[in-house]
């Protein structure tokens, strides 16, 4: 099977201590305040904002039937408008509602599951009955904390795997990890940690073992391994086809390296952008002159990517800058 070449760190909260945060060091930029400045924010709905804060005040009085009943309907009404999460930081009004619902109580949560399970239910029996994609979607995105919000995630994750997406299917199934007594005390609802799956979380962690392995990150898997391995020696399950204890299973997978297969490497792509369509050749060979200027970037140590297995050579961090005027623009996951 022919394996995508990028690969991100696999985070398992309550499973595996690590994990790296990609950031930018900001510039200080010497410049008119009238002319520039280096915070962007973008318009946010007012009505949204202030039936956030009555969610808010439910909230703190314990008035779970309002709070959930109000976020329903924020989520409904303006699901694909913008939140502020945190400053420069804005998701989805619907991913926020659904983010935020995953850190109510449980018997909050049981309220919201008795008002949007019938919607859900529907649309999952449609995913089964005709292997159909957008009624999981549809899941994920306006119902997620629904009782079926967890199958949704893991049946997606299984198609994504399937079509060797593995980044897809990672991102899916993580969020399947529910969060432990050794995460922040401080609830983020800028993740998402689905809070009571039925689904066997062992299962669920030993699957993004593989994604790491199948990523070609063998020192990842192996170290993936050794803590899931301490952690969960006696759990079993289906893995890769074969039922048994999965630490066994795990550990047969992993010694064979040869079961993953990489592109060749190419130092350099004959075709524009490495597609034979756009293979169009100047008439004559361009003079881009001297070097006028130059900006450094800066660096934080999570960023100084080492070489990957499918390339031969370092891999830079994926950083698009846009220049205007006087002024280099550039982002990292968060901010610009």
């Amino acid at each position: 099977m022919q394996i995508p070449r990028g690969c991100l760190p696999l985070l398992v909260w309550g499973a595996f201590s690590f994990s790296a945060e990609i950031a930018l060091a900001q510039p200080e930029l010497q410049v008119n305040a009238s002319r520039f400045r280096e915070s962007v924010s973008l318009d946010v709905n007012n009505t949204v904002l202030k039936k956030m804060g009555s969610v808010r005040d439910y909230l703190a009085e314990q008035q779970w039937e309002d709070a959930v009943k109000i976020l329903i309907q924020i989520s409904d009404e303006y699901g694909d408008t913008l939140y502020p999460e945190a400053p420069g930081r804005y998701l989805r009004v619907s991913e926020y509602c659904q983010n935020l619902l995953a850190g109510f109580p449980p018997e909050a949560i049981t309220i919201y599951r008795e008002k949007v399970d019938p919607r859900a239910k529907r649309w999952y029996e449609e995913a089964i009955s005709d292997s159909s994609h957008q009624p999981l979607i549809n899941i994920t995105e306006q119902a997620l904390m629904s009782s079926y919000g967890d199958d949704a995630l893991n049946l997606l994750g299984e198609r994504a795997w399937e079509q060797g997406q593995l980044a897809e299917a990672r991102s899916l199934w993580r969020k399947l990890i529910p969060r432990t007594a050794s995460d922040s005390p401080v609830y983020d609802a800028g993740l998402f940690h689905y809070p009571d799956t039925d689904l066997p979380v062992p299962v669920i962690l030993a699957r993004l073992i593989l994604v790491s392995f199948f990523e070609g990150n063998f020192r990842q898997a192996d170290f993936e391994f050794s803590q899931f391995h301490k952690k969960f020696p006696e759990a079993t399950g289906k893995l890769a086809g074969k039922e048994g204890n999965l630490s066994e299973l795990l550990a047969e997978i992993l010694a064979d390296h040869s079961r993953v297969s990489f592109p060749e490497n190419q130092g350099e792509f004959k075709t524009f952008a490495g597609h034979q369509t756009r293979n169009f050749r100047a008439a004559q060979q361009l003079d881009v002159g001297t070097i006028a200027w130059s900006f450094p970037v800066p660096m934080v140590w999570s960023q100084e990517y080492t070489a990957k297995p499918a390339f031969g050579l370092r891999v830079p961090p994926g950083l698009f800058p846009v220049v205007h005027g006087e002024h280099v623009f550039f982002n990292d996951s968060e901010r610009i």
